[in-house]
């Protein structure tokens, strides 16, 4: 995430991709890996890493990384005209994130990804709301969400602006406390 946040994106494509030589078939690195190609644009590079982090899911008992994969194929789909596929998609993860709240998912993980979605598709509203709820249940990322695509609808938003001021603010408070322990 680090080079990710930082724009060395040639650095986070080459530290994923040396993971996936090691793990061919993890999903966390595949998704990092696709991730790592979407937010510079590289649309059907990371689309190739997420078909195959869906392949490598279908095994597992759960294909969430931080964000479902048909979230971010969702995403790509959207950023190509596509925006039928992309809300099929987006219904896919919506169902499956409704599913984690309803057993009672408390991780900000999960708020996060409704938020993104939201994002993306314009509702500004919801986006914030479930942006809220990632933040109240534990989200710190905020240095992630100020280069996240999902949210370049609202970067320039002051109520964003904002937000992330304050998780940046808490995030120093923090450091602060644990560099004087």
């Amino acid at each position: 995430f680090i080079s990710l946040v930082q724009g060395d994106y040639q650095q986070a494509v080459q530290r994923s991709e040396k993971i996936l030589s090691v793990a061919p078939e993890d999903l966390w690195s595949l998704g990092m890996a696709g991730y790592a190609h979407l937010i510079p644009g590289n649309y059907q590079v990371a689309k190739r890493y997420y078909e195959k982090a869906i392949a490598v899911s279908a095994l597992a008992s759960n294909p969430f990384v931080g964000r479902y994969i048909t979230t971010d194929l969702g995403y790509i789909s959207w950023k190509m005209g596509r925006q039928a596929e992309a809300q099929k998609l987006f219904a896919q993860s919506l169902k499956l994130l409704q599913n984690e709240l309803e057993k009672g998912n408390e991780s900000f993980l999960v708020r996060y990804d409704l938020a993104s979605i939201n994002a993306t598709q314009g509702d500004k509203l919801e986006a914030y709301m479930w942006l809220k709820a990632a933040i109240d249940a534990g989200w710190q990322k905020y240095r992630l969400a100020l280069v996240d695509p999902f949210f370049e609808n609202l970067r320039n938003d002051e109520q964003f602006k904002q937000m992330m001021n304050q998780v940046k603010l808490r995030v120093e408070e923090m450091r602060k406390k644990a560099e004087s322990l």
